[in-house]
């Protein structure tokens, strides 16, 4: 008869988890600290937190600014309220909240969240839209997937680099980096490279310009020869 128990003690859990798994997780201290976001089907929804960093500058959400407005091309900063522990056979992944990119908001940069890591999510957001896009304090912005990797053997490691234990924005950021600044060079680049190309565009058309037109009046002048010469052979 084969031997049950060893077996069932051999079983790995797999797969992405559901609600039932990530409350559980949450009710033992694991996977999720504050968790004041919503738990859905097989996804958490992490909500904003209050530090954000725009145009150089750190700011909080408050009673009197319960939101911050990003103009068209603007970039920002964002933190979650939540504190993420990852244990070492759990893996995730962050996406912005479909309804943010709808609107226009893109997520630059990657979404892991590797087994072994502790640390509150930052994300980078650009507004590609041609409207002012506000964000609240509090709302759901990133959709959290988790997902149980294969069993951990001595050769596995956990996530020990440089952002272990972020929890502010400034953790992620090197020297206060203004990332619109960077934006602002690369732009004017752009639009120096432009100008220069039309300009010599313009140059060569309006030299191809003069080159036909002088055609055109060397031919006039030829077909004037031509109907000269034909009227003094009558």
């Amino acid at each position: 008869m084969p031997n049950t128990k060893n077996r069932t003690s051999q079983v790995v859990k797999s797969g992405i988890l559901l609600n039932d798994e990530i409350e559980s997780l949450v009710q033992e201290g694991k996977l999720i600290q504050d968790a004041e976001g919503k738990i859905k089907p097989a996804s958490y929804d992490a909500i904003l937190g209050s530090e954000y960093y725009k145009d150089g500058v750190f700011d909080f959400f408050c009673e009197e600014k319960s939101f911050v407005e990003l103009e068209p091309n603007e970039l920002i900063f964002v933190i979650t309220h939540e504190t993420f522990i990852m244990p070492q056979n759990i893996a995730g992944k962050y996406y912005l909240r479909q309804g943010l990119t709808w609107k226009g908001l893109v997520l630059l940069g990657a979404g892991q969240l590797d087994p072994g890591w502790r640390g509150k999510i930052v994300g980078l957001l650009h507004n590609f839209s041609s409207n002012t896009i506000r964000l609240h304090y509090a709302e759901h912005v990133f959709t959290v997937e988790f997902c149980y990797t294969t069993k951990p053997t001595r050769k596995s490691f956990p996530y020990n680099e440089e952002y272990q234990g972020a929890m502010r924005i400034s953790d992620y950021l090197e020297g206060g980096t203004s990332v619109q600044s960077g934006l602002e060079v690369f732009e004017k680049s752009m639009y120096k490279s432009f100008t220069e190309y039309s300009e010599r565009m313009s140059g060569r058309f309006y030299a191809g310009l003069g080159a036909a037109l002088g055609l055109l009046a060397f031919l006039e002048v030829l077909v004037g020869i031509i109907a000269l010469l034909a009227y003094f052979k009558r």
